[in-house]
């Protein structure tokens, strides 16, 4: 035991150092399957909070951000640091249902109880609207578009100032690269919504093939390779293999990642991809990331017969040639 815990301090170490000083990664090889990549978990027991997290966002300065059931939390990749709204007292966010850094570095939070808060360098300004706020975005004009239950509002980048008001249609406008796929009422009940849905493939047609309703999904994003990730209520997340020579006709691969293998819950609330093309996962039960480590992870879950090795020898590459 004694000899484990340098390790560990070792390697919470290099997690801090890779988010915080943004060094080189390699994107998820998507050549292997999702079950190959290194799957680290954080939950009560390394100073989580909360476990239920809806929403990942990461600030210019590396840090990652966590919208939950029980705040705005901070993590570096040792600690979790659960943040007041406001500086000068111990009153907290509230759940959190969005999150949106826009180009300037800015990071807007959106809240169940309708506080909408922009938040630069420590620094907070806060507009409160009476509406749930279900989803905050940048628009090419610059101004910052947030959802809510009942309305569409857009505010002014810099000052906050109020800029329009209307009616919300059918969910608004989202990210051509990330799509929310979800809207309503309270986080707990809501119902599709998906307007870059087809642009993302993911069609009736496409959902029939993988057995799966459209009132499983709640949120879709292409990543760096091109893939479709997908969200679910209840049965974890899928990736959708990028189209080969970008064919229309070929079935796409889909590969899958549940609690059966090793994801912290089914019921997925996120998935964000960082800089380093990490891919995080926030579910109703912790938060997972997916980590490309440059080497396999071979058990049961990949197709070996035991998890118990006793030894490991090297053998002639043709010792089994025909």
């Amino acid at each position: 035991m004694t000899a484990w815990r340098p390790f560990c301090v070792f390697a919470c170490l290099c997690a801090w150092l890779r988010i915080i000083e943004g060094t080189a990664a390699e994107a998820l090889n998507p050549e292997q399957k999702i079950a190959q990549y290194s799957l680290a978990q954080w939950g009560h027991r390394d100073g989580l909070p909360s476990t239920t997290i809806y929403v990942v966002a990461q600030t210019p300065d590396g840090f990652l951000w966590l919208g939950t059931s029980d705040g705005l939390v901070r993590f570096d990749g040792l600690r979790f640091v659960q943040v007041p709204l406001s500086k000068t007292s111990d009153r907290v966010f509230g759940r959190v249902q969005a999150l949106k850094v826009d180009r300037t570095g800015a990071m807007w939070i959106g809240t169940e109880s309708g506080s909408l808060v922009r938040m630069e360098q420590g620094s907070m300004k806060i507009v409160t609207l009476d509406e749930p706020i279900i989803a905050i975005r940048e628009k090419a004009d610059s101004s910052i578009q947030v959802e809510t239950s009942d309305h569409l509002v857009r505010f002014d980048l810099h000052s906050m100032e109020l800029k329009s008001k209307d009616p919300n249609v059918g969910g608004g406008e989202h990210d051509s690269q990330r799509a929310s796929l979800s809207s309503g009422h309270s986080i707990g009940d809501r119902v599709l919504v998906c307007p870059q849905c087809r642009s993302l493939g993911i069609t009736p047609l496409f959902l029939r093939h993988i057995n799966l309703d459209q009132g499983q999904i709640r949120t879709a994003m292409r990543d760096n390779d091109g893939n479709v990730w997908i969200a679910t209520r209840e049965s974890g997340i899928l990736r959708v293999a990028k189209r080969s020579n970008g064919s229309s006709s070929a079935t796409p691969e889909i590969d899958r990642l549940s609690t059966s293998e090793g994801l912290s819950s089914d019921s997925v609330w996120d998935i964000f991809e960082d800089r380093e093309h990490n891919l995080w996962v926030a579910t109703q039960n912790g938060l997972n990331r997916l980590r490309d480590d440059k080497f396999s992870i071979v058990t049961r879950r990949t197709g070996l017969l035991s998890n118990d090795i006793n030894s490991v020898v090297s053998v002639a590459n043709d010792l089994f040639a025909d």
